[in-house]
């Protein structure tokens, strides 16, 4: 991966990407990827999808907090352990890291099967998820993660100054975005394949834009979704707890560990900011200059003119 991508020094690397399965990813991913392809899926688990970026985070801690029934207590543990990335073991030096979830991914959530329905989360493509999931040979609840592109560039912008203290243009990410060169993409060729699956029972398209504008709504949606009722005190505790402003000050989800981490490799200090920023649908009509936006428009209307598809 080279250095003028959003995830470097985060996501480990050969010495460049490669385009598998027509995604720009690094070359390791490639290499780890035929057990994934046999994984063992259960249909009782949530898998967690989408772009980095797209409101993965967010949904992370709701799933979860749905599925153990609002345990607060047991949410206090960090989610990036309780909520596994599959693609942890692939991520840079993880092989130096003594937790288990960068050492053996699968293998841990093969553990985790035994303490019942788990969440897990990735941002890999339709096309390199287990077999088991494209084939429809089991039915997980899959939810998958849709942001405008334009506030995703911006996002990404904001990411890579926060990990390792280089600030990018953000016509630099644009361009990447457009022409396929980040990591995990092309974006629209990700989106469409889920998106054209949308219709199975087992698959719901969650918009970032929707769970900012109305958190209420879109928590009852995805309790629905994952067969769980909610008395109007527990969506109100539960709204409050996933919320921008708590989400900011809460540990267990911030991010804050892995942050001061990377940024001490790069003899940066501690900063106030996190993973949680603003939790907005439009920011990037205060960070993108009007000739970017006009840009990133017409692309967007190129790629979506013969799909059902609408970026909100």
């Amino acid at each position: 991966m080279h250095d003028n991508h959003i995830f470097a020094n985060v996501i480990k690397m050969s010495e460049e990407t490669v385009l598998f399965r027509g995604f720009t990813l690094p070359r390791i991913f490639e290499e780890k990827q035929e057990k994934l392809d046999n994984f063992s899926v259960r249909d009782e688990d949530v898998w967690i999808c989408g772009i980095p970026k797209s409101g993965t985070r967010w949904t992370q801690e709701l799933v979860w907090m749905l599925m153990h029934d609002l345990d607060f207590e047991g949410a206090k543990e960090d989610l990036s352990e309780r909520v596994i990335l599959v693609e942890s073991d692939r991520l840079e030096d993880s092989h130096k890291y003594q937790l288990e979830r960068f050492r053996d991914t699968l293998g841990l959530l093969l553990k985790k099967y035994k303490e019942g329905p788990i969440a897990v989360k990735t941002h890999l493509p339709w096309v390199m998820l287990p077999k088991q999931i494209q084939e429809f040979k089991k039915r997980p609840k899959i939810i998958y993660l849709v942001r405008n592109p334009k506030s995703l560039v911006c996002s990404l912008v904001h990411w890579k100054n926060l990990m390792h203290g280089k600030v990018e243009p953000v016509e630099g990410v644009a361009d990447r975005f457009m022409d396929g060169t980040e990591v995990y993409h092309p974006y629209w060729q990700h989106v469409l394949q889920f998106w054209q699956h949308r219709h199975e029972p087992n698959i719901m398209i969650l918009r970032y834009e929707e769970m900012v504008k109305d958190p209420p709504a879109m928590i009852k949606r995805v309790a629905e979704f994952l067969g769980k009722k909610l008395t109007a005190e527990q969506l109100t505790k539960l709204a409050d707890h996933v919320s921008v402003d708590s989400m900011k000050k809460n540990r267990a989800v911030n991010n804050e560990p892995m942050i001061e981490r990377r940024r001490a490799a790069f003899g940066l200090g501690k900063t106030n900011e996190n993973h949680i920023r603003k939790g907005k649908a439009d920011s990037y009509k205060e960070e993108m200059l009007p000739e970017l936006i006009v840009k990133m428009d017409k692309w967007i209307e190129e790629n979506t003119k013969d799909t059902e598809f609408n970026v909100l």
